[in-house]
C-alpha cells in the first residue's frame, strides 16, 4: 500500500468511527432492538453493494475506494457490537435482531450492487 493509499483508508477510518460513535451515542431502540448498530450495518452494507455495483468506474478511483470501502465502512459496520448487544437480549429479540441484521445487510447490499449497476449504465 502506498502512504497515500494508507491515509486515504486512515481519514475514512476517522470518519466512519466517528460517524458510528455518533450514532450510537443516541441509544434508539425500538422493539427492543438495538437501532444505531442495525442502522449502519444496513448503511455500510448498501455502500459497499453501491462500490461494488460501479465496477472499475474511472469516477471512482483507488483512493476513493480505499477511503470510502476499507477505510469508512470498515469502521462504521460493526459485526462485534452486533453479536454483543444480540446475546444481551431476551431470546425474541435476538432473533429478530439476528435477521434484521444478516437478512438486511443483505438486502441492503443487493439494493446497493443495483444501484451501482445502475449508475455505471447511466453513466
Amino acid at each position: 500500500m502506498t502512504p497515500a493509499g494508507a491515509l486515504a483508508v486512515t481519514l475514512g477510518a476517522a470518519a466512519g468511527a466517528l460517524c458510528r460513535a455518533l450514532l450510537a451515542s443516541t441509544g434508539w431502540r425500538w422493539v427492543g432492538l438495538p437501532l444505531p448498530t442495525l442502522l449502519v450495518n444496513l448503511g455500510g452494507s448498501f455502500l459497499l453493494g453501491v462500490l461494488l455495483g460501479l465496477g472499475p468506474d474511472p469516477r471512482v478511483g483507488p483512493g476513493t475506494r480505499a477511503m470510502v470501502g476499507t477505510g469508512f465502512c470498515g469502521s462504521f459496520t460493526t459485526m462485534s457490537t452486533f453479536a454483543v448487544e444480540t446475546l444481551d437480549l431476551p431470546p425474541w429479540i435476538a432473533a429478530a435482531n439476528l435477521g434484521a441484521n444478516v437478512g438486511g445487510s443483505l438486502l441492503f447490499a443487493a439494493l446497493g450492487t443495483w444501484v451501482g449497476r445502475s449508475l455505471r449504465s447511466s453513466g
